[in-house]
């Protein structure tokens, strides 16, 4: 994963820059079997000098940004591949998979890649403000997460460290448009309701945040804008915690989940908020057939 590669011929292939040829379906090799890994970087962009290769793994220094979704995975080989084989085969397929062997009776690697990340959409809510409506303005959404980690792509001694691992190390992240520009500072304005008659109904602002997991709450800052009786413009910015009820799940906040958010406002120096966990999305299907492939994932 993440190396390089140069053919020779069709019996073997040699690493750039590397005197160690793999062999791959010369007739005494055909049964030698392989591991694939496969990841997704999104738009982040990693120099090389930012990789890690060993004899038992591959990993890059990685830091989000908000916006960029990062997954990855292992071919596993699945009981429909092996249902395509005669089952006089299947032993065999299970033990060569993927080889050389496999390849020959069609199967293939295939992926199913995880998110690491979290994913947070924010909403809305007028609250009750009884005495009278005033109209309050989001100038700002922002969230603390750790942002620098290792992403290990690639572990074939301990399987289990595939995944991201991050530094205890936060910065703050800005809520933006879902094409990634600022949020205006006049598009997203809520009337407070001057009775507690009816539900009122929530309003989305920007796109989504992707964070890294954690078992804490995270700490938001909702700037906030209103008008005094005498006219004069006035902001703040209010710090509020976000947490939620994971009901004995193993993170308060896990990876491959989207979390609903919702703030309900009283006012410029009043707001709160509401988790609910929602279903991420299936991106679909992708065949890649050549390097030149390039995945659009959701």
């Amino acid at each position: 994963a993440g190396k390089k590669a140069r053919t020779t011929g069709s019996m073997s292939l040699d690493w750039v820059e590397s005197s160690t040829g793999l062999y791959y379906h010369s007739s005494d090799m055909k049964h030698v079997p392989y591991e694939f890994y496969a990841y997704y970087l999104d738009d982040l962009q990693v120099p090389d000098s930012d990789y890690t290769r060993t004899d038992d793994a591959v990993s890059l220094k990685v830091q989000i940004d908000g916006r960029t979704d990062l997954m990855s995975a292992k071919a596993e080989l699945l009981q429909e591949q092996l249902e395509n084989c005669p089952e006089e085969e299947r032993e065999y397929a299970r033990e060569y998979s993927y080889s050389y062997y496999t390849a020959i009776r069609n199967i293939r690697p295939r992926f199913y890649l995880k998110h690491h990340l979290a994913r947070f959409e924010f909403e809305l809510l007028p609250g009750h403000t009884p005495g009278g409506a005033a109209v309050v303005q989001v100038v700002s959404v922002k969230v603390e997460s750790k942002y620098k980690a290792d992403f290990v792509v690639a572990e074939k001694s301990h399987p289990s460290q595939l995944g991201l691992r991050f530094e205890d190390e936060y910065t703050t992240f800005t809520l933006a448009e879902p094409d990634g520009s600022p949020i205006p500072e006049d598009k997203y304005s809520i009337s407070t309701l001057p009775n507690s008659v009816g539900s009122p109904e929530s309003i989305p602002i920007g796109g989504s945040l992707l964070l890294a997991p954690q078992d804490e709450a995270f700490t938001a800052y909702i700037k906030l804008r209103g008008v005094k009786e005498d006219g004069k413009v006035y902001e703040m910015e209010n710090q509020v915690k976000i947490t939620y009820d994971s009901d004995g799940d193993s993170q308060m906040f896990a990876a491959g989940n989207k979390y609903k958010v919702k703030f309900p406002i009283y006012g410029v120096t009043n707001v709160s908020a509401s988790v609910t966990m929602e279903k991420w999305a299936d991106g679909g299907n992708l065949d890649v057939d050549t390097e030149n492939d390039k995945p659009n994932l959701t």
